[in-house]
Formats: structure tokens, C-alpha cells, sequence
């Protein structure tokens, strides 16, 4: 049985990815990140039923669902919820260096989130890059079974 699921540390989590893509909107173009729990009981972890749970609308294509890593789920993360300067044009060397320590803070911070509600490390980790994004996006599958539970993070960013 699949239910949707909202424990605490999901809500933390809810609250950093709400952060992140308001900084992003408010600093450098239009960006969201939507994170949804499930718990897995009694059956099987079936990729096509989660998807369909987290997005009743949206048909995805399976051909472009893979497995992934938690290094590419690392690479992808800090790659795409960071803030950029160049919408900025030239700024001095120290504002750069303040803004890559906010940058890692801020992903440190999410990735850590990510990990007190699953063990990402640990995990099976799905891809599905058929997700639509301008500058950029995702959308991982991630499934814990020792514990029962299913992570999707789903971003994208737009001008």
C-alpha cells in the first residue's frame, strides 16, 4: 500500500526547498521545488505508482526513467539550486566568495534535510529527465526499503 506521508522532517525539508527556490526567484530567475513522502507497506516498490501518485496528470515517458546515484543526486543538487552572478555582470572577488559560502550553507542544508528524512547514500535513486525546465531541472525517485519510505524531489527553473 502506498500512502502520502508528512512527518515532521518532511516539513523541514518542505521548508528548505521553499526557501531555496525563493532566493533563486528572487535573486535569479523563476525556480520550484516540490518534495513529496510516501510510505510503502504491504507491497512493493513500484516506480510507475509513485510517479503516478506524485503527478496524477502528468504522463511520463518510462523510456526516460533510469537508475541513478547518490553522486549524480549530489552533482545534480549542487549544480542547480545554487545562486548565479553572472545576471550581475562583474563583481568583486569577495562578493563571490560570500555568495559561494551561502551557496554551500544552503545546499549543505538541503542535502542534509534530504538525509534525515532518507538515507539518499544508501537508497535506490531514479532519474526521470524528461522533466521540463528552461535552465534546468530534475526530478529524482528515491526508495529507502529498509525503511519503508519513498522520497521525489522534483525542480525546475525558468526565465
Amino acid at each position: 500500500m502506498l500512502e502520502n506521508e508528512n512527518p515532521p522532517e518532511l516539513s523541514i525539508l518542505r521548508g528548505h526547498a521553499n526557501a531555496i527556490s525563493d532566493f533563486i526567484s528572487h535573486t535569479n530567475y523563476g525556480a520550484g521545488i516540490d518534495v513529496q513522502g510516501f510510505t510503502i507497506s504491504d507491497s512493493q516498490f513500484v516506480l510507475k505508482e509513485i510517479l503516478k501518485s506524485a503527478f496524477p496528470t502528468w504522463e511520463r515517458n518510462d523510456s526516460l526513467v533510469a537508475a541513478s546515484s547518490a553522486d549524480e543526486f549530489n552533482e545534480t543538487i549542487r549544480r542547480c539550486l545554487k545562486f548565479d552572478f553572472y545576471y550581475y555582470g562583474e563583481v568583486s572577488e569577495s562578493s563571490l566568495h560570500e555568495v559561494d559560502n551561502l551557496n554551500q550553507q544552503i545546499i549543505l542544508g538541503f542535502l542534509d534535510a534530504v538525509k534525515v528524512y532518507i538515507n539518499y547514500e544508501q537508497s535506490e535513486i531514479y532519474l526521470c529527465k524528461d522533466s521540463v525546465g528552461v535552465i534546468w531541472s530534475f526530478t529524482f525517485v528515491i526508495y529507502d526499503d529498509s525503511a519503508g519510505r519513498c522520497l521525489v524531489i522534483d525542480g525546475a527553473a525558468d526565465d
